[in-house]
């Protein structure tokens, strides 16, 4: 799998806790950020993965543009329904697609926000519900990297009890989120 994403650190802490689960899954897993890599490279890397993933949090830039044209049909779009350019992308894409967000019609969404020294929260997928703590995060900003993970971890297989057990174990710098 290679996930391209114009997120940074924080997502790959995430998902690194993940990984942690399911050894064998963290050998097939390559992250790219959008900027960190020449457009080239990561066309080459969509085309000949075998499960290349997307993950478009805004459709803005131009180098987002020329990588949604280069999705290959067996590919993942991870689509943060947040903002309105991607809720409207989504019809026209070629590959499949997961959405993630504060919306409750996203695939994986979060609800029962509360902020309070750190941040605690429940995300929902296909009507379960599992809470999810993080004690070192600064507020609802990390929220979208924390959904973008997630939703990676549930498209590799992983369960939410799993990946709430994963991300209460981070302990990396969650005020570090790139965008």
């Amino acid at each position: 799998m290679v996930l391209v994403t114009e997120q940074g650190k924080m997502v790959k802490g995430l998902i690194d806790q993940i990984l942690k689960f399911d050894p064998k899954a963290e050998k097939g897993v390559k992250i790219c950020k959008i900027g960190d890599f020449k457009i080239e490279g990561i066309e080459f890397l969509l085309k000949h993965s075998s499960f290349p993933v997307l993950a478009i949090d805004t459709p803005d830039s131009e180098d987002m543009t020329r990588l949604l044209k280069s999705m290959p049909q067996n590919g993942l779009f991870l689509l943060n329904i947040e903002d309105e350019r991607v809720r409207e992308m989504k019809s026209g894409l070629a590959a499949k697609s997961f959405t993630f967000g504060l919306r409750e019609t996203a695939d994986l969404n979060v609800g029962d926000i509360n902020i309070n020294g750190g941040i605690n929260f429940k995300i929902s997928h296909k009507g379960n519900f599992v809470p999810f703590w993080l004690d070192k995060s600064l507020g609802k900003e990390n929220i979208g990297a924390v959904l973008m993970a997630a939703s990676i971890g549930i498209v590799l297989g992983f369960n939410l009890v799993e990946i709430s057990q994963a991300f209460k174990s981070y302990k990396g710098d969650l005020t570090s989120v790139i965008k």
